[in-house]
């Protein structure tokens, strides 16, 4: 077939090493063998004998070792090649999930033309040549899971079409100043890398950025801060470093902020009243694991937005203040998506019938204020919530009556209200709740008849609890030493007519 000019092989499960015929078909002008299980190197030959090529995809295979110098011949090429540098009307480079190794050479800051720069998920090493700031038309940088180093070089900044950059899963551990001059740059990725001590200042200064996520690293200071009025900061992922002392003030003049993740930090204090004022863009406001005290400010409930409130594992105390039930995104009962589309990059994680997950935040309206100090009546006002799916409380020391018209929170699917001191029965408009599936009381002093209904009597033990009772006096009657080791288990205790309850 030495006419040939057109092969795709893509997803045909190839194997193990490159096709030993590919390299004689000297009029080869595309050639696509991405997504197969092809591994070690690529022949010198196929780029030395095909001078004609002008596409070629290799991406998501396991190719190993260095690329061959041979493809500096390869002048024609144009879309998704692989890495060189003289290839000067090269628009796109695409070489993802392969494993190759080495570092980026310096020659690559020539390919004037390029757009895209796809090497992720390799085992490339080294830094970031400071050429490609040559690279003016570059907009997509992708360098995410190889072994890099070094900072991020203040040459990037002189790319005036660089909008999206992820690079985590690195070792990188700083920024060059100049970096924040990237006047184009929209999205920055940097989690699971090496940053430590004070957060990056020249991203503050990179006006129109609306996305930074840099989660599990070492940073321990916010620094000054010098947010710009016009911050145009979207989303803001800080889970798992080290961040210590108060709220971040530097956020206070971040407007449009939508989501806010500050995860498994150090911060204390009490929350400061102006973010109820300040931040009215707030849509997901995630600062579980942290050291926070103090009241929970009826501040909080006055951004409009709020579809996810994540206050667990602090040191918060006193009461539930009413204000909770006056979120307003919350009132309205949705169809599966929350009312406005906030085009949130990445899912959150999210505790969800006793286990976390991660969701696509758009999807869900979830409180949990679980595992703090609060004290006092669950409020009443809470029942307010209509569009609220999820529902944590746990582990306080939350006293008297389940709210009687928890019933009206139609979408209702996972109340936790756990280890608290809730006195009084189940509210029987729990059985109106149709879209119940996990329900955890146990742990509190309740007592009364179990609702019935036909959505829970649909609760099933092998996706909710440990064991489910639907007569558990017949249970008694029939194996009274099983029911009284799970009466240990779940703090259910027989009562004359009544009973305390745990799962069910």
């Amino acid at each position: 077939m030495p006419s040939l000019t057109h092969l795709s092989l893509y997803r045909n499960n190839l194997s193990p090493s490159f096709p030993f015929a590919i390299p004689q078909l000297m009029n080869l002008s595309y050639l696509a063998l991405s997504e197969n299980e092809l591994i070690g190197p690529i022949p010198y030959s196929l780029a030395k004998n095909s001078p004609y090529l002008e596409y070629l995809n290799l991406s998501y295979d396991n190719f190993s070792g260095e690329i061959p110098s041979s493809f500096q011949s390869l002048t024609r090429l144009r879309f998704i090649p692989v890495d060189i540098g003289k290839l000067k009307d090269l628009i796109s480079l695409h070489l993802a999930s392969n494993r190759f190794t080495g570092s980026i050479p310096h020659t690559i800051g020539e390919l004037k033309k390029l757009k895209s720069l796809h090497l992720d998920d390799n085992d490339l090493t080294g830094t970031i040549p400071i050429e490609m700031g040559n690279m003016l038309a570059l907009a997509t940088l992708k360098l995410s899971m190889n072994r890099l180093e070094g900072n991020l070089p203040g040459s990037l900044g002189d790319l005036p079409k660089l909008k999206f950059v992820s690079a985590y899963l690195n070792k990188f551990t700083g920024i060059e100043p100049n970096f924040s001059k990237c006047r184009s740059l929209k999205y920055l990725a940097l989690s699971y890398n090496h940053f430590s001590g004070e957060f990056p200042q020249c991203l503050w200064d990179v006006v129109g950025l609306e996305y930074i996520d840099l989660h599990m690293n070492n940073i321990s200071t916010m620094g000054p801060g010098h947010v710009v009025a016009n911050s145009f900061l979207k989303e803001l992922h800080l889970t798992n470093n080290s961040l210590t002392g108060e709220f971040l003030v530097s956020l206070k003049h971040c407007k449009k902020l939508i989501l806010l993740d500050l995860e498994g930090n150090k911060l204390s204090r009490e929350l400061p009243k102006w973010i109820g004022d300040e931040m009215q863009s707030l849509a997901i406001l995630q600062l579980r694991s942290n050291l926070f005290h103090g009241d929970i400010l009826p501040e909080l409930f006055r951004l409009p937005e709020l579809h996810v409130l994540d206050l667990s594992e602090n040191n918060f105390s006193g009461n539930i203040p009413p204000e909770l039930g006056s979120i307003t995104s919350m009132q309205k009962e949705r169809q599966y998506v929350v009312s406005r589309d906030y085009n949130i990059r990445c899912n959150l994680k999210i505790k969800w019938k006793g286990k976390y997950y991660n969701f696509p935040t758009k999807y869900l309206t979830t409180i949990d204020l679980s595992s703090n100090h609060l004290s006092g009546q669950i409020p009443e006002d809470i029942t307010n919530l209509l569009g609220l799916v999820a529902l944590n409380l746990a582990n306080n020391y939350l006293d008297g009556n389940i709210p009687t018209t928890i019933g009206n929170m139609k979408q209702l699917e996972s109340p936790d209200l756990s280890m608290n001191r809730l006195t009084g029965p189940i509210p029987p408009s729990l059985a109106s709740l149709n879209f119940l599936s996990w329900l955890n009381v146990s742990y509190n002093n309740l007592s009364g008849p179990i609702p019935t209904g036909p959505q829970l009597q649909t609760l099933n033990d092998h996706q909710y609890i440990e064991e489910i009772w639907n007569y558990v006096g017949m249970l008694l009657a029939e194996n009274a030493l099983f029911f009284q080791i799970h009466m240990i288990l779940l703090n259910i205790t027989m009562v004359t007519a009544k009973m305390k309850f745990g799962y069910w």
